[in-house]
């Protein structure tokens, strides 16, 4: 008996209980987070300061540059007001924009009144390439600069997106090469990830959201309003929008690519008996950008995406 109930001491010194065990497993969970979120800001200060330095050879090469043809174009002014830190003096020429998304960032120079092509190699600095052609600022907002491309490919003329956790796509003739020319088509409870508020990231990227119905608005009044801003968003255009004109797919029939391209909102309103949302079209000649309402559940199956940089 005295041996049984020294081994039974044992199991009990050597052994963790459930709760025990529990504990545990939640320190070592909040611990990886901390370091998690260490991590992240370390990454994003070192980010910042790589920033800044860029921003600096910018400025000094700007001078330089003008020094050396009797001061013309000698200042920058920054998209967010003067800068004492940098030296930037504020005025009605170019313009310095900075983008970050996530760890990587976009550094450009450019004039205001152009297409936002950099003034020279020297002034567009960016942490990997590629990422400046990925984003487009067009007055204050900072948009994706090609259609949203994300998820696992299905067969629109058999298939229907569905909430069941796999993000899905269409492709236009359920053909790959369309979904990394045009971007995926989605129906509007898959870009929202079947919810209805508003502002959501849905199937964006961190840092990006699906854009409202007002955001829209804000970006065709900057363009000169609905009866001009199609032709400015166009590929070509003069905004660097490029907007692909990728058709979409309705009632599992695929149609009009590369005659015009729609793009959902996140905003929706009741048209009884159907519940609908905001959209835009563009299109192949019209200058408009114009406005519309399709039904997210009945009949629009899949159009384009793009997403909107959040702002602070």
């Amino acid at each position: 008996m005295k041996s049984k109930s020294l081994k039974t001491k044992n199991r009990r010194i050597n052994g963790f209980t459930i709760i025990e065990m529990v504990i545990v497993i939640v320190v070592i969970g909040i611990l990886t987070a901390i370091s998690v979120v260490s991590y992240n800001g370390i990454q994003a200060k070192a980010r910042d300061t790589t920033v800044l330095a860029d921003i600096d050879n910018m400025d000094e090469a700007q001078t330089q540059y003008g020094l050396k043809h009797d001061g013309n174009f000698l200042v920058y002014n920054s998209s967010g007001g003067p800068s004492s830190e940098l030296e930037f003096t504020a005025n009605d020429g170019n313009v310095i924009d900075v983008v970050t998304i996530g760890n990587e960032y976009c550094i450009r120079g450019y004039n205001p009144d152009s297409t936002k092509k950099t003034i020279n190699d020297s002034y567009k600095k960016e942490s990997s390439g590629g990422t400046c052609d990925s984003i487009v600022t067009i007055g204050t907002q900072t948009w994706m600069a090609k259609n949203l491309n994300v998820g696992t490919k299905i067969d629109g003329l058999l298939l229907h997106q569905s909430d069941n956790s796999i993000l899905e796509k269409y492709c236009y003739d359920n053909d790959e090469n369309n979904c990394n020319l045009y971007g995926g088509l989605y129906g509007w409870d898959e870009m929202m990830g079947y919810t209805t508020t508003e502002p959501n990231q849905g199937i964006c990227p961190t840092g990006f959201h699906v854009p409202l119905y007002s955001e829209w608005a804000t970006l065709s009044t900057f363009l000169g309003g609905n009866s001009m801003a199609g032709g400015k968003l166009r590929v070509g255009g003069s905004s660097g929008f490029n907007a692909l004109l990728s058709g979409g797919i309705y009632n599992h029939t695929y149609v009009q690519k590369g005659v015009y391209g729609q793009f959902f909102s996140s905003t929706i309103y009741s048209v009884f008996p159907l519940t609908e949302a905001r959209l835009r079209l563009i299109d192949t000649v019209n200058p408009n950008l114009l406005d519309e309402g399709s039904g997210n559940r009945n009949g629009v199956l899949g159009i384009s995406v793009r997403c909107i940089m959040d702002q602070n």
